[in-house]
């Protein structure tokens, strides 16, 4: 839920310099619709308060956005950041990192994820800057 959370401070912040998140969702509705059955037997609908909606937030996210996430995730489909990246207007960059699942991405290729990183912080300054002008 980092990642939600993550986006939501975003769209609230505006003076933030970007958002980074890794292996996050679309929204926790989609969650439960990906984690089967056992959790569809709940009336999830009725009992959860708040909806994690990161996609539906995107439209209002005003800074530089950068994706992560694994290939191999089995709790969060891949396919959710994808997602998320096409929807998102701001400057925005996805990387995804084969064979890493939801909480070994740095560990399994730390290089990719440092370069993500400051490729990354060269797609906030450059922002910057055009903002600036």
């Amino acid at each position: 839920m980092g990642g939600a959370v993550a986006i939501d401070l975003g769209v609230h912040q505006p003076d933030a310099a970007g958002v980074i998140v890794e292996n996050t969702f679309t929204s926790m509705m989609d969650m439960i619709d990906h984690s089967g059955f056992i959790y569809q037997l709940f009336p999830s609908k009725l009992l959860l308060h708040q909806r994690f909606d990161s996609l539906g937030k995107l439209s209002s996210l005003k800074v530089p956005l950068l994706l992560i996430h694994g290939t191999s995730d089995r709790t969060v489909p891949y396919t959710m950041s994808e997602t998320l990246f096409k929807a998102a207007t701001v400057p925005k960059k996805l990387v995804l990192v084969a064979g890493a699942d939801h909480v070994n991405i740095s560990a399994i290729a730390p290089e990719i994820y440092i370069k993500a990183l400051q490729e990354f912080e060269k797609l906030v300054n450059q922002n910057k800057k055009e903002l600036a002008l």
